[in-house]
């Protein structure tokens, strides 16, 4: 009875027909994907640390990289600076250097190809990655700081131009304000920016007194010839009348008001500057300190 029970389960068993998928990928679309992933990855860290060296490599006063061009040997530069250098595809090896791309100064950074060349699925892959890149910004050439494309040449070229000079804004100067009718050189060599911050107190008698103040900020090239730079005006007017038992009269008192205002401009190198001041009635002007930046 047992063997009988046996015999039955087996030829149910050999009934089932099991059915199983199995997805292969050819080895060389492995390599493609690999390399296309590999390259996007270590272009993207060589391009880093290039941005990094340039930036060490301006000048902090006057924003400006003195680059050597060209050059083809900038690369242990590079790494000792800015940059562990990444492993390259396959056999390959990085290079750097410098040259003029398309009118202007750059800096390339190359995958040079092993002895043997790549593989056709390593070259399809390098090709796969270099189309996600800016355009012309990657280049395949038979050498590295290729400028034109060579489909085959087994030479991958990613360029960064260099941005010559940035310009660095000064920081702000205190300086004290010129007194009035004084003419002072702010500065002989540079041209500057002032800026001169101030407040105006107003007093004028209730009915029709008024008060005014007008600064005006000068600059003259020979201390003869004077040109307005900026202006600032201002006024209160007390036009204030009294009805008491429907009969007009003159108010009597003050009416007493602060302004606060600033004057500002550029000032070429050389020129002397002067605040003049005109006012009407009682109108008192008081500076605070100025500031100064060199442009």
């Amino acid at each position: 009875m047992v063997n009988l029970i046996i015999v039955v389960m087996a030829l149910m068993l050999g009934a089932v027909a099991i059915t199983l998928t199995v997805n292969y990928i050819p080895a060389d679309q492995q390599v493609r994907v690999e390399v296309e992933e590999l390259a996007g990855e270590r272009f993207d860290k060589m391009n880093a640390g290039v941005a990094r060296f340039l930036e060490q490599s301006r000048d902090p006063s006057t924003g400006s990289i003195n680059l050597v061009v060209p050059r083809n040997d900038i690369r242990d530069d590079l790494t000792a600076e800015a940059l562990f250098l990444p492993r390259p595809i396959g056999e390959g090896e990085w290079r750097v250097g410098t040259a003029t791309y398309e009118g202007r100064d750059a800096v390339w950074v190359c995958l040079a190809p092993p002895a043997s060349g790549w593989s056709e699925s390593a070259a399809q892959g390098l090709l796969d990655n270099a189309r996600k890149a800016p355009e012309r910004a990657r280049i395949e050439g038979s050498d590295c700081a290729a400028a034109t494309h060579e489909p085959g040449g087994g030479y991958w070229t990613h360029w960064t131009f260099v941005e010559p000079f940035e310009r660095v804004v000064a920081e702000w100067i205190e300086v004290a304000p010129p007194a009035a009718g004084e003419s002072i050189q702010v500065s002989s060599s540079q041209g500057t920016h002032v800026r001169y911050p101030f407040t105006v107190a107003y007093q004028a008698e209730l009915g029709d007194g008024a008060s005014s103040m007008t600064a005006t900020l000068e600059v003259s090239q020979d201390d003869v010839t004077w040109e307005s730079v900026d202006q600032w005006m201002g006024a209160l007017e007390a036009d204030v009348t009294m009805t008491v038992d429907g009969q007009t009269e003159a108010a009597d008192g003050y009416l007493r008001s602060d302004r606060a205002g600033v004057l500002e401009g550029w000032i070429p190198a050389g020129a002397a500057l002067r605040i003049t001041l005109e006012s009407q009635g009682s109108a008192v002007i008081d500076f605070d300190d100025g500031l100064m930046r060199v442009q």
